[in-house]
């Protein structure tokens, strides 16, 4: 199993609540269905879109992580797409491992590495 990432913009509408619940729901059973698990729901509010989507300017965010196999997150996709409410949903692959922090080199060796003070392209 492979962990993703879904975020999903509803549109806003005077029964949010009940239209996030159902989604979360229904969510939550396919994710049973398919033998995955979920690993956080982190409802993110209501923002601002970058650009107007379907006549919207807002949009109620929830962002998701589970582990699932591919054909769970196909049927997703298509249940996210069916849905009037959903503005637009998006999932990627997480990769598991946690990101490393990059080498800082010590002050000495990266003037050395960079021939030291000196600036190419620039004249005095």
């Amino acid at each position: 199993m492979k962990v993703y990432e879904t975020t999903i913009i509803l549109k806003q509408t005077a029964d949010l609540l009940t239209v996030e619940k159902e989604i979360l729901d229904k969510i939550e059973q396919l994710v049973q269905k398919f033998n995955g698990t979920m690993i956080s729901v982190d409802k993110w509010g209501v923002r601002k879109l970058s650009y107007m989507i379907q006549k919207q300017e807002e949009g109620y965010y929830i962002l998701l992580n589970f582990n699932a196999d591919q054909t769970l997150v196909k049927e997703l996709d298509r249940i996210l797409r069916i849905n009037e409410s959903v503005l637009r949903a998006m999932t990627i692959r997480i990769d598991p491992k946690p990101f490393r922090k990059p080498r800082i080199l010590p002050d000495a060796s990266r003037s050395n590495e960079s021939g030291g003070n000196h600036q190419e392209g620039f004249t005095a």
